[in-house]
């Protein structure tokens, strides 16, 4: 009778303390809003995820980031002059006993804003784009150059240009890894 309520008390032991849930989340403001020439119109979300079975398989967290993003931007539905701001990026794993089963879900959520003069975010990131495509000219940024960029979270990596299409750079990371990288994510050397 004793041993058998150890042993009942250890199976429930371990089915209930090796579940958890784990959340981590980081915040980007990505257009300036200091004009007061804007509305919020609305939320985005986009999430993404996937499971590792004894940490095989799934996708990697910067897969899982674009597939968000892809999703935020499905969701977003944005009009011309309507932009995302206040992007938060929220991490959520789930494991069940412990390294056995773990679920990593991507959840990107961000602000619709439309600005209601005539000056919209997108026409000063566009001219910003602009100056910055010619600077990469000046600096003569080609096809096998070694170049350094930031993603969205203003995290800076390496890699060598693969091919160039109008601001948009393919990159090949280090390890392997093509990315493609906007023309205002490049850190050009002054």
């Amino acid at each position: 009778m004793k041993l058998k309520s150890i042993i009942l008390f250890a199976a429930f032991s371990i089915l209930f303390t090796n579940c958890a849930i784990v959340h981590k989340g980081s915040f980007i403001s990505s257009a300036l809003l200091d004009k007061g020439n804007f509305k919020i119109k609305g939320i985005a979300t986009g999430s993404s995820s996937t499971i590792y079975i004894i940490g095989l398989g799934g996708i990697t967290q910067s897969g899982l980031i674009a597939e968000a993003k892809k999703d935020l931007y499905k969701d977003a539905h944005l009009l011309d002059n309507q932009v995302l701001a206040n992007i938060s990026c929220d991490h959520n794993y789930s494991y069940i006993f412990g390294p056995i089963y773990i679920r990593h879900q991507v959840i990107l959520t961000g602000d619709i804003v439309e600005f209601t003069d005539n000056t919209s975010a997108k026409s000063d990131t566009l001219v910003k784009t602009i100056k910055v495509i010619k600077e990469i000219r000046n600096y003569g940024v080609n096809v096998g150059n070694s170049v350094k960029y930031k993603d969205v979270w203003g995290f800076a990596y390496e890699g060598v240009v693969l091919k160039v299409e109008g601001d948009w750079f393919t990159i090949e990371k280090p390890n392997g890894k093509i990315v493609m990288v906007k023309a205002s994510d490049l850190i050009l050397k002054q």
